[in-house]
């Protein structure tokens, strides 16, 4: 299935909520403490790297004649740079491209886990 901009941006706003919550939540027990902290550790990964997700995709979508990716992070980076450095404008492009880099994170960790096939017998 097409995954749209929506769908990642949706996905990570509403994980940025959800994913805290449960690993504090988590925590509260003393079973679920080394899984509290592991699931922080993971969503501490995803919300340093959503940026250059997010660059890496506009990077793309801007430049669809270059297929080195460096060089779409590279162009997405400076273009989301310039960005977040207009006043009050910025703060709003950096939470979407929190967002959306990490529903990109996310619904890729989605797709790739596959269910183990038991069989009774």
């Amino acid at each position: 299935p097409e995954v749209t901009l929506l769908t990642e941006t949706a996905t990570g706003f509403v994980a940025s909520f959800m994913l805290p919550i449960l690993g504090i939540l988590l925590m509260i027990t003393v079973i679920g403490i080394p899984l509290g902290i592991l699931l922080l550790f993971g969503w501490l990964l995803i919300v340093v790297s959503s940026g250059l997700f997010t660059a890496y995709w506009l990077g793309r979508v801007i430049w669809r004649s270059q297929h080195n990716a460096l060089f779409r992070v590279l162009l997405g980076s400076i273009i989301l740079l310039i960005l977040f450095m207009v006043p009050y404008i910025g703060f709003l492009v950096m939470l979407v491209t929190f967002w959306i880099g990490a529903g990109m994170v996310l619904l890729e960790l989605k797709d790739r886990y596959q269910k183990p096939k038991y069989s009774l017998k």
